[in-house]
């Protein structure tokens, strides 16, 4: 969504293929998030989201804690908005949403075997196309159903993609979840054990 940090939990960075950033328009989707401002965020929901997935604890490596859910993947990293496109925070992302399109069609050429996107905004075609071209190259699409309105968001909507809500430690919708029949599972997402700044 808004980049990614290099962190210790990503190894020596063997994991993080980064790819490309539709917001500055090059082949770098790392940022670096000031940390004196709590608005700007960027790239540290990429760092905690990232780590949950690819984090693998290694013998020579004390510094990693986290073992993500596919320690073995690789994960390829695009940069689609920036924090101030969260409005208001965070609820939708108001952003060009062809350049989540362009990074979807980029990874289906990449032949990525998975989508993880973790952020909402409203109904977009470029997008639902690229969704079913995803679908039809056989790519499994993993889309949060969102934080702090009721209803799930787009992508999370679509019929080609998988919504996951968020649960809390007593096994029961997260408040600030969205909810509602187009959920199709939901995962821990309270005091979730993951890598930070």
């Amino acid at each position: 969504d808004s980049g990614f940090v290099i962190h210790p939990e990503f190894g020596k960075g063997e994991k993080i293929i980064p790819v490309f950033d539709y917001i500055e328009g090059d082949t770098n989707p790392e940022v670096t998030p000031d940390l004196n401002n709590a608005w700007d965020i960027g790239g540290l929901h990429g760092l905690s989201t990232g780590c949950l997935i690819v984090s693998k604890p290694e013998a020579d490596q004390k510094t990693a804690h986290v073992t993500g859910v596919a320690p073995e993947a690789e994960l390829y990293a695009y940069r689609v908005t920036t924090p101030g496109d969260i409005l208001p925070a965070p609820v939708l992302v108001n952003f060009n949403m062809n350049k989540l399109a362009s990074a979807i069609l980029d990874a289906i050429d990449k032949g990525c075997h998975v989508l993880s996107i973790s952020l909402g905004g409203l109904r977009n075609q470029a997008v639902q196309n690229a969704l079913q071209k995803a679908t039809a190259a056989g790519m499994i699409i993993i889309c949060a159903a969102g934080n702090k309105v009721m209803t799930v968001v787009y992508p999370a909507l679509d019929h080609n993609a998988i919504a996951i809500a968020a649960s809390n430690f007593n096994r029961e919708a997260w408040e600030f979840s969205s909810r509602g029949q187009k959920v199709d599972f939901c995962a821990p997402g309270e005091a979730v054990y993951t890598a930070q700044l």
